[in-house]
């Protein structure tokens, strides 16, 4: 049994409340205000009872029987496919005349990013093989390449000459030849 996050009562409780109003004579505007819920719950509950019996005051399951507007089974697979060809959403949308949000949706229920991921390279792996002709560039290009791959160095700005003695802009005064600094004026 499973009873949803925010349930005023477990189905016993329910059971209780209905058996107050059906049996002992309760009103239902009492039962409801015992209960600690509203009278149209009790309605909801005592109608349920009438119909399914105890199994009826078991919590349902929160999603739809059905649903009228899905996307028709053929429009789904036409939608994959075409994302197997790599097309982009907004491409597939286009071609097929449908909403894009209505794509986007068929794409991740579909799991089909998931599918191009599968197939895509994994990380740290090239993009493409070398060149046959040297099997490592040469030190000054390995030095100059952007980080991208574990091992690889990336570029590092020299310091500029003068940062040190760039202090008065900041706001400490220059030190002396001693390292004393001079006292400041109040």
């Amino acid at each position: 049994m499973q009873v949803h996050a925010r349930a005023a009562l477990s189905p016993i409780g329910r059971r209780r409340v209905v058996d107050r109003v059906r049996g002992q004579g309760w009103s239902v505007t009492a039962a409801a205000e015992a209960a600690g819920v509203t009278e149209r719950t009790v309605y909801r509950w005592l109608a349920r009872f009438r119909v399914h019996g105890a199994s009826g005051l078991v919590d349902r399951r929160p999603v739809p029987r059905r649903v009228p507007a899905r996307t028709p089974a053929d429009r789904v697979t036409a939608i994959c496919e075409l994302r197997q060809l790599r097309l982009t959403a907004a491409e597939i949308s286009e071609r097929l005349a449908m909403p894009l949000s209505t794509v986007s949706i068929v794409l991740e229920a579909g799991g089909a990013r998931q599918a191009l991921a599968a197939r895509a390279p994994r990380a740290g792996q090239p993009l493409r093989t070398p060149p046959a002709g040297r099997a490592r560039p040469h030190r000054r290009q390995e030095a100059r390449a952007h980080p991208g791959r574990p091992g690889q160095t990336g570029h590092r700005a020299p310091r500029t000459s003068g940062s040190n003695t760039d202090r008065r802009r900041r706001g400490s005064p220059p030190a002396d030849r001693l390292g004393v600094r001079p006292r400041r004026r109040r």
